[in-house]
C-alpha cells in the first residue's frame, strides 16, 4: 500500500479524459488513486472520508485531491487545507448545483480567502479553452495568487507545514471542518461588498508574483469591456513586469502556445503581441507576428499599420529579423494592395517627360537624418538637372488613417505637414512642390486622393527615397518607373524595378538572400547629403569632463534596442582599466544595461547621458572617439564625427557606419584591442582621425550622388518599359 494517495472525485456522467489521463500519471508516480462518489457526497461527508483514510493509514506522507468540480474543489482547497497537501483542479463547463447551499457557496467564490491561513496552491490544468472559465472569478481581489499551473507539480517536494482546521462563521451560522486534536482557526466570511476591480499597485504588485499566469492574464484584460487605450496600457505594463524575470522564456512559451492555439480575434492576439514588446523577447516575436497577418483573412483593411510597425519593432524595440521575413512582409503587402485595387482605381496617366516626383516615407525636423537625406537630394537634383520638374510627394508611412489602428504600442510618428515651414526653409527656394498625405481621412478616401495625384502628375518617374513600405507606392508599381533608394540596409519589399543605396552589392545581395528578398537589380550610390557644421565652441568644463579625459561618444535615437550586454561589457572593461575614460551616451531611452551592469561607473561621473543634443558637431570637438554599438545603422552620426576629425570605432557588420569608415572597421574579436588602443595611443587617435576627415570629405560628392542617380532612373524606366512589354505579350 502506497504512502501517497490521490482522491479523485469527478463529475458524474459526461466522461472526462483529463482525469483518466493524470490518474495515470499519478498512478506511474507511485500514488495510490482512490475514486469518491459524488452521489450523495457533501463537503462534510468528505472530510469524514478523509479522517478515515488517515486514521487505517497514519504512514501517508501525501494526500491529495484531483477534481473538475470547481465548487466542490475550491472550498475543499480551504476547509481542509490542514489536512490534505494538494489540490489540483481541471476546469470544466455545466457543473450541476449539488454544491450550492452554504458553506460551499461561499467558500467556493473564494469570499473572504484573503484573511485565512492557506498552505500551497491550487494546481490548474488548463489550456485557453478552459480560461474563460476561471479567469473573470479570480481578478477579484486578485486571487490568482492562489493558483499555479499544474505543469509546475513538484512531484518531489517535501510537504511543507500545513495551515491550522478551519471554522468558517458566516452570519449567525458556524461551519466547522476540525480535524481530531487540531488547532482551529476561525475565519469569518459575513458577506460585504467586494472591492472594485482596478490596475491598482496592489494587482501589479499579485501579477509580478504570478508570471505563470501572465498571458492569462492579458487575454483575460483584452476581453474586458473597459476603452482599448486601457486595455493596451494595462497589457504592456503586465508584460514588462517580467522582462527582467528569468522565467521569461517560459512566458514567451505562452505566447508561442497562445498563437498556435489560434482561436480568440485577430484584434485580441495582434494586441497581446504588441503589447508584449514590453517583454523585451527580441528572438521569435517578430515572426509570430507575420505569421498573425498571414493566417488571418477577415481584418485586411487593419493589416497595414501593423505590417509598417514591423519596421519600427525592429529598429527601436531590437526584435531580431528572421530568414524569410521579407518574403513574409512581401506576401502580407500583396495581399493588402490586392484589397485596395478592388476599392480604388489605378490608372496611369500620360507620363511627361522631364517630370520626377519623389515619394518620401516622413519628413520631420532638420535634425531627424532622413529628412535631411529627402531634401538634399532634391535640392541637388534640381541644381545639377534645372529642366527637371521635381515635386515631393510625403508619403507619412508611419503616420495612419482613422480607426485603423487596433493595436497597442504602434510605431508612429508626427505628421509630416506640421513641419512644412522647416521642409519649405531647407528647400531654399529651389521651386520644389511638397505634397503631404491626408493622414486625416479614412485610409480608402486617402488612397484614392493620392493614388489621383500621381495620375494628374504623369511622372515620367518616381524616386522613391525611405519609402519602401508606401501603400501607395506598392500600388502605382505596375503603373510608373520607380528608383528606390535605402537610407539603410536592403530594402524588403520588391515593388521597385531598380534598387539603390550607400552599401555595395554584394552586402546588399547577402541580406537580400538572408531574410528571403530574392534577387533584384541593385545601383550602389554615392552619398548626397550636407554634413553640418559647429554652429558654435562649446567646453569640456560645462560636461565636467577635464581637458586630460579622454572622452568617448555615442549618439542614436534608439540606442536602447541597439545596445547588447556584450558592447556595455566591453566599454566597462576599457573604463576600468583607464581612470581618466569617460564615456557620454547622447540619445534618449532608460539604458538599463548600462545602469544594471555600471552603476558605480554612473554614480562616479565616468558615465553621462544626454538627452538630445541640437549641435553634434560642436559636441563633437569636446570628444576625442565615436564608438558605434553592434548596430546596422549610425551611418549619419558617424559621419559627422568622421567630418569632426575624430575617429569612428565601428564593426564590419555595422553596415551604415562600416561603409563610410571602410577598411578602418573592425571585425568582433577586434573591437576591444582597437577601443584600447585608441585610448591610450594620442599620436595613433590624431593620425585615425584626420585619415577619416579627409576619407569623409570626399565620400560626400553631389556631383557623383547625382550622376549615379539619374543613371537609376533610365534603368528604372528600361526595367519598366521591358516589363510592361512582357505584360502586353
Amino acid at each position: 500500500m502506497s504512502n501517497q494517495v490521490l482522491l479523485v472525485v469527478k463529475k458524474e456522467g459526461a466522461k472526462d479524459a483529463r482525469v483518466a489521463e493524470l490518474c495515470r500519471e499519478f498512478k506511474k508516480r507511485g500514488f495510490e488513486i482512490r475514486h469518491v462518489s459524488m452521489k450523495n457526497l457533501t463537503i462534510f461527508s468528505l472530510g469524514a472520508t478523509i479522517q478515515t483514510i488517515l486514521k487505517k493509514q497514519p504512514s501517508i506522507s501525501r494526500l491529495c485531491l484531483l477534481s473538475n468540480h470547481r465548487s466542490l474543489l475550491f472550498s475543499s482547497y480551504r476547509a481542509y487545507n490542514g489536512q490534505m497537501d494538494d489540490f489540483i483542479y481541471l476546469p470544466s463547463r455545466d457543473e450541476k448545483d449539488s454544491f450550492s447551499s452554504e458553506p460551499v457557496k461561499s467558500l467556493s467564490n473564494l469570499n473572504g480567502i484573503e484573511k485565512e491561513t492557506l498552505h500551497g496552491k491550487i494546481y490548474v490544468q488548463m489550456g485557453f479553452e478552459q480560461a474563460d472559465l476561471l479567469f473573470p472569478l479570480l481578478f477579484l481581489h486578485h486571487r490568482f495568487v492562489y493558483f499555479t499551473r499544474m505543469e509546475d507539480f513538484d512531484w518531489d517536494a517535501p510537504i511543507s507545514d500545513q495551515s491550522p482546521s478551519k471554522e468558517y462563521k458566516l452570519g449567525n451560522r458556524t461551519f466547522s471542518f476540525k480535524g481530531e486534536g487540531e488547532q482551529v482557526e476561525t475565519v469569518s466570511i459575513d458577506p460585504v461588498a467586494s472591492k472594485p476591480f482596478a490596475f491598482d499597485q496592489d494587482f501589479f504588485q499579485a501579477a509580478a508574483a504570478a508570471p505563470q499566469w501572465t498571458v492569462y492574464l492579458i487575454r483575460a484584460v483584452l476581453k474586458m469591456s473597459i476603452p482599448a487605450d486601457i486595455k493596451g496600457k494595462a497589457a504592456t505594463s503586465l508584460f514588462h513586469l517580467h522582462r527582467d524575470s528569468p522565467l521569461k522564456e517560459k512566458i514567451f512559451e505562452q505566447i508561442q502556445n497562445y498563437i498556435e492555439w489560434g482561436k480568440d480575434s485577430f484584434p485580441e492576439k495582434v494586441n497581446l503581441l504588441t503589447a508584449s514588446l514590453a517583454l523585451k523577447k527580441e528572438e521569435g516575436l517578430l515572426q509570430l507576428i507575420l505569421q498573425t497577418l498571414l493566417e488571418d483573412r477577415s481584418y485586411i483593411a487593419f493589416h497595414y499599420p501593423l505590417l509598417a510597425s514591423t519596421l519600427g519593432f525592429v529598429s527601436y524595440h531590437g526584435l531580431q529579423k528572421y530568414k524569410g521575413i521579407y518574403q513574409d512582409q512581401t506576401s502580407v503587402m500583396a495581399r493588402i494592395v490586392e484589397f485596395y485595387q478592388e476599392h480604388v482605381r489605378v490608372a496611369s496617366g500620360e507620363k511627361k517627360k522631364g517630370k520626377v516626383v519623389i515619394i518620401a516615407g516622413q519628413l520631420l525636423t532638420q535634425q531627424h537624418a532622413p529628412t535631411g537625406v529627402v531634401l538634399n537630394y532634391a535640392k541637388q537634383l534640381k541644381l545639377a538637372h534645372p529642366d527637371l520638374e521635381v515635386k515631393i510627394f510625403v508619403d507619412d508611412t508611419f503616420v495612419y488613417s482613422p480607426g485603423e489602428v487596433m493595436f497597442s504600442n504602434a510605431f508612429s510618428a508626427a505628421a509630416s505637414s506640421r513641419f512644412k515651414d522647416i521642409h519649405l526653409e531647407l528647400l531654399d527656394g529651389s521651386g520644389i512642390e511638397l505634397i503631404y498625405s491626408d493622414s486625416s481621412l479614412p485610409r480608402l478616401e486617402r488612397l484614392k486622393r493620392d493614388l489621383a495625384f500621381f495620375e494628374n502628375e504623369g511622372p515620367e518617374v518616381i524616386w522613391s527615397i525611405g519609402a519602401n513600405f508606401s501603400l501607395g507606392g506598392a500600388m502605382l508599381f505596375p503603373h510608373y518607373p520607380i528608383f528606390s533608394t535605402s537610407l539603410g540596409g536592403a530594402e524588403a519589399l520588391p515593388f521597385a524595378h531598380v534598387f539603390s543605396g550607400g552599401l555595395d552589392g554584394e552586402t546588399i545581395e547577402k541580406e537580400w538572400n538572408e531574410f528571403g528578398g530574392g534577387s533584384r537589380t541593385y545601383l550602389p550610390i554615392h552619398h548626397g547629403i550636407e554634413l553640418k557644421k559647429a554652429e558654435k565652441t562649446e567646453s569640456r568644463a560645462a560636461y565636467g569632463f577635464a581637458e586630460e579625459d579622454i572622452v568617448l561618444v555615442t549618439v542614436g535615437n534608439r540606442l536602447d534596442a541597439d545596445l547588447s550586454l556584450d558592447f556595455v561589457e566591453i566599454m566597462k572593461g576599457c573604463l576600468k582599466d583607464n581612470a581618466s575614460v569617460k564615456w557620454c551616451v547622447i540619445g534618449k531611452g532608460g539604458f538599463s544595461l548600462i545602469y544594471d551592469n555600471c552603476s558605480d561607473l554612473i554614480d562616479a561621473g565616468r558615465i553621462t547621458f544626454i538627452d538630445y543634443h541640437a549641435d553634434l558637431p560642436a559636441f563633437y570637438q569636446l570628444c576625442d572617439v565615436y564608438v558605434n554599438p553592434f548596430r546596422k545603422g549610425g551611418g549619419i552620426s558617424a559621419a559627422m564625427a568622421m567630418d569632426a576629425g575624430i575617429p569612428v570605432l565601428t564593426l564590419k557588420s555595422s553596415a551604415d557606419a562600416a561603409f563610410y569608415v571602410g577598411n578602418d572597421a573592425v571585425e568582433n574579436e577586434e573591437f576591444s584591442v582597437e577601443l584600447h588602443k585608441l585610448c591610450s595611443d594620442h599620436e595613433y587617435r590624431m593620425k585615425k582621425g584626420l585619415a577619416m576627415k579627409e576619407a569623409i570629405q570626399k565620400f560626400f560628392d553631389f556631383s557623383r550622388a547625382v550622376d549615379d542617380i539619374t543613371r537609376g532612373f533610365e534603368m528604372a524606366k528600361t526595367s519598366f518599359d521591358s516589363l510592361s512589354t512582357d505584360r502586353g505579350k
